[in-house]
């Protein structure tokens, strides 16, 4: 199977990108059910199934650019899953946006 990989830059300390990445994954877990578990502070794996879509990425943050790289979910749902994953990515890192008002597991 193909594999699908997401660039987005970033202007954020490695901190504050971590903590907000660690946010975004907190309420992927609570709101659809993900395992994310991270490796280091530079490295996390998601996996599990939103809806019909079988999700298995890896998020890699450096600094000034976070990459996923995950399985292709197929023709019917790429374009959706890339778009949905690349607008939250793009959320979670915009500065403009308090992390503190950002949704997460609580």
């Amino acid at each position: 199977m193909a594999n699908i990989m997401i660039e987005q830059s970033h202007e954020l300390t490695h901190e504050d990108a971590h903590d907000r990445l660690k946010r975004l994954g907190d309420f992927l877990a609570r709101k659809h059910g993900l395992h994310v578990v991270w490796n280091n502070d530079e490295h996390v794996h998601v996996t599990g199934k939103v809806m019909l879509v079988n999700v298995d990425a890896t998020v890699s943050l450096t600094p000034g650019r976070v990459k996923l790289f995950g399985k292709d979910p197929g023709a019917l749902f790429r374009k959706t899953v890339e778009d949905f994953l690349l607008l939250s990515i793009k959320k979670y890192l915009d500065p403009k946006i308090n992390a503190a008002q950002l949704p997460s597991a609580g």
